[in-house]
């Protein structure tokens, strides 16, 4: 389990039971991770799919396009489900501290305003755009793919009553059921008109079904009222500034790369930005909210809030270095057979920018805890440090190597970065940049080996196609699992057996064997 949570509110205000709310808290991460995992694997199967019908330029347009949509999402950016989580009973909340329906009313209605003005202003803006691109088809591309973050952000505002206690079962479900009905727009519609329009088409498809979805969940009749506008108003600002120099520093490299490269090469480096960030997507992103919550509950004890901060990074460096190393390089082979030939040109680019997504990894609980205490002008400055380490090297590897230039940029500058956010922690909660590195040294050992492995293996899927490439890459992913886990089970017994995700795993394998002894004996 990647948090673990200590005992805080319950569901009325009042204090809970401390496992009884840990086990809300454990299922409400699992939860979120499954769904996460779940959506990924259709994102996946999508990409998969729609590789086999569309070109590189095809992705290449849409990711302009993109570029400038979330960009100016991340302006208008309201923390509107924060909020409503956070809010205390003095807050428009009613009686045993459930939320008051003019609080989740002025919720839908900033929402609503902000999702209006989002629209409005990508219109009037796309002209212009498409015409310093010298590109037409971004004029109606951008107006309609205003539509997703419009529509996104006008979901149930009820879905927060059960996030107040930790059940994220219905955003999942919702989630779920956008993405699945996206798989199947996209797809069609790419069969249909082998057009980038297929692509467009899933991306807007996602959020009206997962919208419609929670107020199927979540019933809730809206009403227009800005009753308690001021308490979102309170939450802007570092916060604001934060989120849109975040979402600059991830569109840099895809907004450097349009000026210099061709739609294909673009459309390369977006395929291979997308593949190289599902682990990131999956693990680290869902955990956000429970891990913020664990460091609230022990923020004023400064002994548990450091042990519970280096716990979280030896937790999400352990899960996600495997699966990072095992897309860094298995890339090509893998690339042959879920995408085809013409997509190989992003192999080299996948096995950059995923090599550099594990440094991201021991930094990854930097923005719950600054969230926990307060400090969002921390993520501000994080963010002005990473924009300020990213962009030169991004230009130049733009302007000299292409997309090629741009990954290498993006990991390289991704190692600063961490290292940075690292003195950043141990000026905030006084752990050092080398604790939060011996803190899962364990883990990296472990790396070391399954990489070894998989650059062994990986020569047994050359010159193999179809079933034969798809069993050897089985092979090399399985042996390279097994030495890792290999290794990380020998470097936790030499250390002494300390708590961590190993004593979780020992004590799942257990319980799995317990568990098929008992129904093998019933059987017999």
């Amino acid at each position: 389990m990647i948090v673990a949570l200590d005992p805080g509110a319950g569901e009325c205000g009042a204090k809970a039971p401390p496992r009884a709310l840990a086990a809300r808290a454990a299922s409400g991460s699992a939860w979120l991770i499954a769904a996460r995992i779940g959506t990924r694997g259709i994102d996946l199967a999508t990409l998969m799919v729609l590789a086999r019908l569309l070109t590189p330029a095809d992705f290449g347009v849409v990711a302009v396009a993109m570029m400038l949509v979330q960009i100016v999402e991340a302006v208008f950016e309201l923390p509107v489900a924060q909020v409503l989580v956070r809010a205390p009973a003095a807050l428009g909340a009613g009686e045993g501290g459930h939320l008051s329906r003019s609080m989740l009313d002025t919720a839908f209605t900033l929402s609503l305003l902000r999702g209006l003005t989002l629209a409005a202003l990508l219109a009037g803006v796309a002209w212009p755009f498409a015409h310093v691109y010298h590109d037409g088809r971004l004029l109606g591309l951008i107006c309609f793919l205003a539509l997703a973050p419009a529509l996104r952000g006008v979901a149930s505002p009820r879905l927060a009553l059960y996030a107040r206690v930790l059940d994220f079962r219905r955003d999942c479900a919702a989630d779920v059921a956008g993405k699945i009905c996206s798989f199947g727009m996209a797809v069609s519609l790419a069969r249909l008109t082998h057009s980038y329009w297929g692509i467009a088409a899933g991306t807007v498809t996602s959020p009206v079904i997962a919208t419609a979805v929670s107020y199927i969940l979540a019933p809730h009749r809206p009403r227009l009222t800005l009753l308690y506008w001021r308490q979102f108003a309170g939450y802007l600002g570092w916060s604001s500034a934060s989120q849109v120099l975040s979402a600059v520093n991830w569109q840099a490299g895809r907004f450097l790369l349009s000026g210099f490269v061709p739609r294909a090469g673009l459309g390369l480096f977006s395929l291979a930005s997308d593949l190289s960030g599902i682990p990131e997507q999956a693990i680290v992103k869902p955990v956000g909210r429970p891990l913020m919550a664990a460091f609230v509950q022990v923020v004023h004890e400064a002994e548990r809030l450091e042990r519970a901060y280096l716990r979280s990074v030896a937790s999400l460096v352990t899960a996600g270095t495997p699966l990072m190393l095992t897309i860094a390089l298995l890339a090509a082979p893998a690339i042959r057979l879920a995408l085809g030939e013409r997509w190989l040109g992003a192999a080299p680019l996948v096995t950059c920018v995923a090599l550099g997504n594990i440094a991201p990894l021991f930094t990854a609980p930097f923005g719950p805890l600054a969230m926990a205490l307060g400090r969002t002008d921390r993520l501000f400055r994080r963010n002005v440090i990473e924009c300020g380490i990213r962009l030169p090297p991004l230009v130049l590897g733009a302007w000299g190597w292409g997309a090629r230039g741009v990954a290498w940029a993006t990991a390289l500058a991704a190692v600063a970065v961490s290292l940075n956010i690292m003195a950043l922690v141990g000026r905030m909660i006084g752990v050092s940049a080398g604790r939060q590195l011996r803190a899962a040294w364990r883990a990296m050992a472990a790396g070391g080996l399954c990489a070894a492995v998989l650059v062994a293996l990986c020569p047994i899927t050359a010159g193999q196609t179809g079933l034969g490439l798809l069993v050897s890459l089985a092979l090399c992913t399985g042996g390279g699992w097994a030495a890792y886990l290999a290794g990380l089970l020998i470097a936790w017994h030499l250390s002494g057996r300390p708590d961590g995700m190993e004593t979780l795993l020992i004590k799942t394998l257990r319980a799995f064997v317990a568990t098929g002894r008992r129904r093998l004996a019933a059987s017999l």
